[in-house]
């Protein structure tokens, strides 16, 4: 395993919280990491992820309601779709961050049918 100092480890994980920041956090502070730090294998490696993962997943589920609305009879059946869809957001980036600050490389699930994989 590589050396992974503190510092870095911390910003690999603060990678992944952005999604907690609100705002344009949730995209732009990976985004700024992975930029700043491009030259840094673990820690670019992890805001990559965060970066792809989260600005893709918000299209994502807005295609799943959209898809489905004409299917879903009730509010509630949408809700609980946003819901599920935001508690897979939040438990990835959870998982994300501990394996960040345990100094390990992480790819999101939803992101290895793409050919994404972890660095050598």
């Amino acid at each position: 395993m590589e050396h992974v100092s503190g510092g870095r480890k911390m910003l690999a994980a603060a990678a992944h919280c952005g999604c907690f920041f609100g705002g344009l956090g949730f995209g732009l502070l990976p985004l700024v990491i992975w930029l700043c730090k491009s030259k840094d294998i673990f820690v670019a490696h992890h805001a990559k992820q965060a970066a792809v993962f989260q600005l893709a997943l918000v299209p994502v589920i807005l295609l799943l309601v959209l898809a489905l609305s004409p299917l879903i009879e009730t509010e509630t059946a949408a809700w609980i779709i946003v819901i599920g869809a935001g508690l897979l957001w939040m438990g990835c980036a959870i998982l994300a961050t501990v394996r960040a600050l345990s100094r390990e490389y992480y790819v999101y699930p939803v992101l290895v049918p793409f050919g994404v994989k972890k660095p050598k």
